[in-house]
């Protein structure tokens, strides 16, 4: 009987384990992405979008969600799925370092503060950033601002 060569080595410790997503969650946000190249080029939405309009289109869509409404009117797909594309928008802003260019510099508190201003009354008065600032990366890939 002929003995078995042994398996080469991997360091995979502090990587992420991809196998542990859905692939039925992943399915289903590829066809709200799909159903996005209708209307828009394909990675569209990695060009950048603002984050509080990002924000409000996720929102919506959990709230026809808790109202009972599974599917989406326009594409026929699953809420949920438009749920987690918006997620995965904001994630990768988050992770790319976009984050800040997209939300004009706010914070989340502050964001939140330009939704109630602007939800039915007329346009956000926030203000332009007013002093240019210095970004470099963090460890985990974020982008912090130095005066």
């Amino acid at each position: 009987m002929a003995k078995k060569e042994a398996l080469g080595s991997r360091y995979n410790e502090d990587k992420p384990q991809l196998h542990l997503i859905s692939s039925l969650a992943l399915k289903g946000m590829s066809r709200v992405l799909m159903f996005g190249l209708k209307k828009y080029a394909a990675w569209n939405w990695a060009k950048g979008l603002p984050v509080h309009e990002t924000i409000d289109s996720l929102e919506r869509h959990c709230l026809e969600l808790r109202e009972g409404k599974t599917i989406d009117d326009e594409s026929g797909l699953p809420i949920v799925d438009h749920i987690q594309c918006n997620a995965m928008f904001l994630s990768h802003f988050y992770h790319s370092g976009m984050w800040d260019d997209l939300s004009g510099g706010l914070q989340c508190h502050q964001l939140a503060s330009i939704h109630k201003e602007s939800s039915g009354h007329g346009e956000s008065r926030r203000s332009p950033r007013t002093k240019s600032k210095k970004r470099s990366k963090t460890r985990s890939g974020r982008s912090s601002e130095k005066a």
